[in-house]
């Protein structure tokens, strides 16, 4: 079995448990400081969420084949380097929090 049949039910799962465990803490953290209309807007923004990934995976099919293999090599290679730039964004935020000398 190729590792790319592996990799859709992979992503899926880590996207659904990510998005499941957030939702309990902003809804705990809603419901308990916030107020009840905080927390139907939680909700509410949960919903739209959920349903643009949907559309999103439902559209991954005619995407892929309009861009094709080049198209879609290119999308992974500038994703990568926009994850790699946020990493070291929020590496470098930590470091300078816990390191107070880094910052200027």
């Amino acid at each position: 079995m190729p590792l790319e049949s592996l990799l859709g039910p992979a992503v899926t799962s880590f996207i659904a448990y990510a998005t499941a465990i957030l939702t309990a803490f902003a809804l705990l953290y809603g419901a308990l400081l916030l107020g009840e209309q905080v927390t139907l807007a939680m909700v509410g923004y949960g919903l739209v969420i959920g349903l643009a990934t949907a559309v999103c995976f439902s559209l991954a099919e005619p995407i892929s084949r309009v861009l094709g293999k080049t198209g879609i090599n290119v999308m992974t290679r500038l994703m990568g380097l926009i994850l790699a730039a946020l990493a070291v964004e929020v590496m470098a935020d930590g470091l300078g929090k816990l390191f107070p000398i880094l910052r200027h």
